[in-house]
C-alpha cells in the first residue's frame, strides 16, 4: 500500500507508555525503506498535524493505480453459462 501512495499517515494504537506502549519509531524505519525519509517524515509528523489543524496536507500524490486485469478465462468466454 505503501508503494501505490495508498497510505496517508503512519500512527499507534499506543494506550499508554507502559501497557501497549507506542512503538512508532520501528514503523518510521520500516517505512523509511519503502518511500525514503521525506515521506516517512509526512506520514508520521506533517499529515497527522495538518489533520489536528484542520488543514490541507501537503506532499506527495498517490500514483494512479492501474486498471484490474480480467482472468484470461473470462476473458475467453470460458465462464460463460
Amino acid at each position: 500500500m505503501l508503494d501505490d501512495g495508498m497510505v496517508h499517515l503512519l500512527a499507534t494504537d499506543a494506550h499508554g507508555v507502559k501497557h501497549r506502549a507506542p512503538l512508532l519509531a520501528e514503523g518510521v524505519r520500516a517505512a523509511e525503506k519503502w518511500v525514503g525519509a521525506e515521506e516517512a517524515q509526512r506520514l508520521v509528523l506533517d499529515r497527522p498535524m495538518a489533520v489536528l489543524e484542520n488543514r490541507r496536507a501537503q506532499g506527495r500524490r498517490p500514483r494512479p493505480r492501474a486498471p484490474p486485469r480480467r482472468p484470461q478465462a473470462a476473458a475467453q468466454g470460458v465462464w460463460r453459462s
